[in-house]
Order: C-alpha cells, then sequence, then structure tokens
C-alpha cells in the first residue's frame, strides 16, 4: 500500500532537496490497454415455447410443452440432442442433466448428451425404486419426490455416490417441493436439503464432512423454497422472502420492494420473479472474495416471466409465451472515469482497485468493488489510501472516512487526522499533533507505539496480520504489528524521508541521503528479489514481490519481479512507461503514478481482469 502523507500527495517524504520537477518535460506518451474486457453474453437460445427450464454453468436445458427435453450450449447456443422421451421435471448441475420420465422413472445424462461417465455420481443408477415427481440434486447426493409425496435420497460422495459423510434421512412427511446444494464456507463443507410440505412447512436437512449432521423445522406458510451455495431462502405466501433464519439469502435487502412468485438460488446469484412479471437478482458471498460479479436481467425484458433457473454466472427465465431468455453475470467493477476539469494530486493503488484526488478534493476511485470499496461518500477529501478490499480517506475537517471492508465496513475512530493508510483487514492514521491511531476489525485497536511521527504505512497480508511502520520526526523507522509479540518488529538504523510496507511485512524506506533500502521481519518473507537500483529518490512505494521509486529528476524505478504474474495469469512487464512523475504507488498485480499534468498513469493489471488471488511467486 502507498506511504501516507499529512499533505494531499501521498509520498511520505519531506519537501525535496535535491533538483526539482520545475523544468517542462513532456508527459508519457504511452498508452495503457482497455481498461475493462466486456464479458460475452449469452447466445440466443434455440427457438421454441419451454414449460420449465434448468440451468448449469456452460448449458441450459429446458422441457417443450410436449414434454421433450432440449439442451443447449449458453455461449454459442448449439443444440444437442438428449434421450428421447417425454420428462415432467429437469434439473442440471455440474455437468449431468436428470429427468423424470412421465413414466415416474429417472433418466440422466451428460452435457453434451452422452450417458453419465463411469465414476461420476449418476443418480439415475443407484434411484430407489419407486415412481417419482421431482427431484433435485448436487453432485454426489440426489433427493427425489415420489408420487405421494414421499422424500427419498441417496449418494454422499462428491462425485461417485458412495457413502462419505453422514446425511440425516428426510424426515418422514408429504412435501410438494425439493432443493438441494452444497455450501463451502470458512472452511466447512456441507450439503444442504430444504423441502416444502402440503402445510407450507420448511423441513430442512444438511451434514458433511466436517459439519455435524442435523435437521431443522421452520414453521409457517410457504410456497417456495430454493438452496443455493450462499444459504437458502424461502417464500410466504404473501410473496414475501423470510429473512428472519439468519441465513445468507442475498435476495433479501436487494433493494426492491416487490412481491415475489417464485425464486431460485444459483451458485453465487440468486433471482427472483415479482407478481409484476420482472426478474430480480441478487449475489451472494462468493469464497471470500464479496460480490465479485452481479447479475443484471435483460433490460427492458421481452415479457413477463413465469420461471427462472439459476447457474453459477448465468441464469434463465421463461417468458409466459414459453420463450427462453438467458443472460450472464458481469464483473462487479467501476469504470476509471474521465480526467477530471482539474488535476489528480494523489493516487493510491489498492489490491483490486485504484483511487486519486483531485486538486478541488475530489476522491474517485475504478476497478473491482466486490466489496464496496470503489464506492467513494460524497464530500472533499485532503488524503487517501485504498487498501485491500476497503479504502480510508480524510476529509477536509479532517475526519476519517472508510468504507468498503473485507471483515465489514471498516471504521476509524474519532478524532482529527492529517494522514492515513489502509492495509487488508487494518489501518491507521496520523493525528494532527502526529500521534499514530490504528484500528482493527470487529472493534481491535492495535497498540501503537509512543511518540510524533511524520509519516505512517500499513502493509497487508491475507492473514489478518498487517504491519505497520511510521517516521519519528528523528527520521526513526518504527515498525510493529498488531499482536502483542509483534512489538516492535526492528527497522535498520539510520534516518529516513520516507518508508513504505508492503504485503506479508516488506518494508522499504527512503534514506537520509536518498537511497532506497528494502527489508523484512524474517528471512522467509523475502519476496522482493532485488536490491534498489542506484540513484537519489524522493517517493517509495512496496508493493507484492515489487518495489517502486521516484528519483529525484521524477524518474519511476521498479524492481523485484521482472512482471506482474500469477501462477496462471501475466500482466505485463513492471517497467513503467517513460515520463516525469511526482507520485507512485505499487500494489499486488499493478502500479500507478502522477504525471507532472496530474494524469494517473497505470501499468500492469489496468484491466482488473479479475480478483486476484494470491499466490506464492
Amino acid at each position: 500500500m502507498p506511504t501516507a502523507a499529512r499533505t494531499p500527495t501521498t509520498s511520505a517524504s519531506p519537501e525535496p532537496v535535491a533538483t526539482p520537477l520545475a523544468t517542462p518535460a513532456p508527459t508519457p506518451t504511452w498508452a495503457p490497454p482497455p481498461t475493462f474486457t466486456p464479458v460475452p453474453q449469452p447466445a440466443d437460445p434455440p427457438s421454441g415455447r419451454y414449460a420449465t427450464i434448468s440451468v448449469d454453468e456452460a448449458y441450459a436445458c429446458a422441457l417443450t410443452e410436449a414434454g421433450e427435453a432440449v439442451c443447449w450450449d449458453i455461449d454459442s447456443g448449439t443444440s444437442w440432442d438428449a434421450p428421447p422421451g417425454r420428462y415432467t421435471a429437469l434439473t442440471t448441475d455440474y455437468g449431468t442433466t436428470c429427468g423424470v420420465t412421465d413414466e415416474g422413472g429417472i433418466a440422466c445424462w451428460s452435457g453434451m448428451g452422452e450417458p453419465v461417465p463411469v465414476g461420476r455420481f449418476d443418480p439415475s443408477r443407484d434411484a430407489p425404486p419407486g415412481r417419482y415427481a421431482t427431484l433435485a440434486m448436487v453432485h454426489g447426493y440426489a433427493c427425489a419426490l415420489r408420487e405421494d409425496g414421499a422424500a427419498v435420497c441417496w449418494g454422499t460422495d462428491f462425485w461417485s455416490g458412495q457413502p462419505d459423510f453422514e446425511m440425516p434421512d428426510p424426515p418422514v412427511g408429504r412435501y410438494t417441493a425439493i432443493s438441494a446444494a452444497s455450501i463451502a464456507f470458512e472452511g466447512l463443507f456441507r450439503v444442504m436439503a430444504c423441502a416444502l410440505t402440503e402445510a407450507g412447512e420448511v423441513v430442512c436437512w444438511q451434514g458433511g464432512w466436517n459439519a455435524a449432521a442435523k435437521v431443522t423445522r421452520h414453521p409457517g406458510a410457504y410456497v417456495a423454497v430454493s438452496v443455493g451455495e450462499s444459504g437458502y431462502c424461502a417464500l410466504t405466501v404473501d410473496g414475501e422472502l423470510a429473512d428472519d433464519w439468519d441465513q445468507q439469502c442475498g435476495l433479501v435487502g436487494a433493494g426492491v420492494e416487490a412481491r415475489y412468485t417464485t425464486i431460485n438460488l444459483g451458485r453465487n446469484h440468486g433471482c427472483a420473479i415479482t407478481e409484476a412479471g420482472a426478474a430480480v437478482c441478487a449475489s451472494g458471498d462468493q469464497d471470500f472474495a464479496g460480490a465479485v460479479t452481479v447479475m443484471h436481467p435483460p433490460d427492458p425484458a421481452p415479457g413477463r416471466y413465469e420461471a427462472i433457473s439459476v447457474g453459477g454466472e448465468t441464469a434463465c427465465a421463461l417468458t409466459e409465451s414459453g420463450e427462453a431468455v438467458c443472460w450472464r453475470a458481469v464483473d462487479l467493477k467501476v469504470a476509471r472515469p474521465d480526467p477530471p476539469p482539474g488535476r489528480y494530486v494523489a493516487v493510491s493503488d489498492g489490491y483490486g482497485h485504484t483511487c486519486a484526488l483531485t486538486d478541488t478534493g475530489k476522491a474517485v476511485c475504478w476497478g473491482r468493488n466486490n466489496y464496496g470499496q470503489a464506492d467513494v461518500p460524497p464530500g472533499r477529501y485532503i488524503a487517501i489510501s485504498a487498501g485491500y478490499a476497503s479504502t480510508c480517506a480524510i476529509t477536509d475537517a479532517g475526519e476519517a472516512v472508510c468504507w468498503g471492508g473485507f471483515y465489514g465496513e471498516a471504521k476509524a475512530p474519532a478524532g482529527r487526522y492529517a494522514a492515513i493508510s489502509m492495509g487488508n483487514s487494518f489501518g491507521c492514521s496520523l493525528t494532527d499533533t502526529g500521534e499514530a491511531v490504528c484500528w482493527g476489525p470487529f472493534g481491535r485497536e492495535p497498540m501503537s507505539p509512543p511518540g510524533r511521527f511524520v509519516a505512517l504505512s500499513v502493509g497487508w497480508s491475507l492473514a489478518a496480520s498487517d504491519h505497520f511502520c511510521a517516521l519519528r520526526e528523528s527520521g526513526e523507522a518504527v515498525c510493529w504489528g498488531p499482536y502483542p509479540e509483534d512489538l516492535w518488529m526492528e527497522a535498520p538504523p539510520g534516518r529516513y524521508r520516507a518508508i513504505s510496507a508492503g504485503k506479508d511485512r516488506i518494508i522499504c524506506a527512503i534514506t537520509e541521503a536518498g537511497e532506497s533500502i528494502c527489508w523484512a521481519r524474517e528471512p522467509r518473507h523475502i519476496v522482493v528479489r532485488e536490491d534498489p537500483p542506484p540513484g537519489r529518490y524522493i517517493a517509495i512505494s512496496a508493493g507484492y514481490a515489487t518495489a517502486c521509486a521516484l528519483t529525484d529528476a521524477g524518474e519511476a524505478r521498479c524492481w523485484g519481479l521482472e512482471s506482474f504474474r500469477t501462477g496462471q495469469e501475466d500482466y505485463g512487464s513492471v517497467d513503467p512507461p517513460p515520463g516525469r512523475y511526482t507520485d507512485i504507488s505499487v500494489s499486488a498485480y499493478r502500479a500507478c503514478a502522477l504525471t507532472l499534468a496530474g494524469e494517473v498513469a497505470c501499468w500492469g493489471d489496468v484491466s482488473y481482469r479479475q480478483w486476484p488471488y494470491l499466490s506464492p511467486i
């Protein structure tokens, strides 16, 4: 994360005493690639009139009014033949489709209409005898309702269907609908099924590899229930979404005041149909990355919807005329704004987003917005810091304001501040008297060293063990961590002009003589594998395995990795474009700097392609 400052710029150094940047020079001619890559939308489904539909990640299947199954590839629209016959119900999951035949049997096939491969769970092979009316399945587990309303379930292994963990037997009763899904959250993996009794009660049962088997009942008058990978939802007879079960039903609170007729939860999203026939979708938490994508049904809609199904990042609905309509989720990102009428005076690059301040005090952020970190509150600001999944800024009245947050919205203690810096889950500010004040998730306030400081920087770690560094008025560097055993992390002796804490307890600084130096708390943390290039520097920023600094002539230099890369992606060279700059900030797979003209130039992952899961480099 960039170094915080007590002025509108993010450089922590005092006014440079070396060559000033007053000599006119051309701004960089380098042009970045397009900021965003459009997400391709689904092809038109095969024409026809359909009575029901089910969506997987890559394909969809529907039943015609005559009961024939039609399946197609969502991207290309190419259809293929399903096993012949007439079906009364249909469900898809992870490359397998199963239908209930008009004779009450179960038939299953793979994504392209071929038999389910041997070794993969096939509900039709091990289904208990009986005549069925409907079926729900998740990889390795299936539940069906017999024609008399009894629930029957089988298989609990992720792929083969052989028993692998305990699942309770479905409670005895007569049911009218059933839904099932796997739920993974905070290290727990469980399979859940919920069914709707004839009396309108919701009954759920679940088990997992590290989750206790249990049965829960929700009395009431419900007309629909759906289980997805983020939780489960039910619909009351009044058309309202149930929100009193403490489940992660993202549809609750989606901001739409309406009565609904049906709901369906997928892996990452949930959708519902209002009484007016409109589709409403909302996102659930996705693998600790917030709502990485967002679903927007077509607007205007081609007609009134009557049925809907959600897969992973795709949903399809049926209009009242039986037409199939599909759409895909798009990345939850904020577009980079047009250049302001004035100049930018500060830039801060975060893990998946970038923020900047104009000379009029306006704050703008762009890039990933999966935690709301790019939703800037209105106001005038004098300093800003983009962190891992949150952003903090200081208003012109000295108040610290934060938005977004991995553990919920970050909140700084009340006070008047002059500088601010944000890491992963912790942040720190300098008061107007130079004292360091830090805060963290769940109201934690790490102990800060006493004294007066002139600069402050927070480094970040995905293990919620951020580290903090500051410069005393004497130029001495002091570093510490959020836990008592981290007090104090030793810094090399000397006097420094600027300091920046990067990822995994990497720290870089500029000495009083203008030289760059980097160190880490432990040798295993050293991932900036090169020594800084020689020269005199006035600003520095440490990131993830890379650091960048500005020379006293305004030239940007970076060292460490040769490219911003993960195990699967390469975002290009870390070498900055030629030009002269006044401020610089480097984070994970991207770096940004301010030109002499007050423009923001970024290189690396300037398209914010995905939420970048960090792995060892």
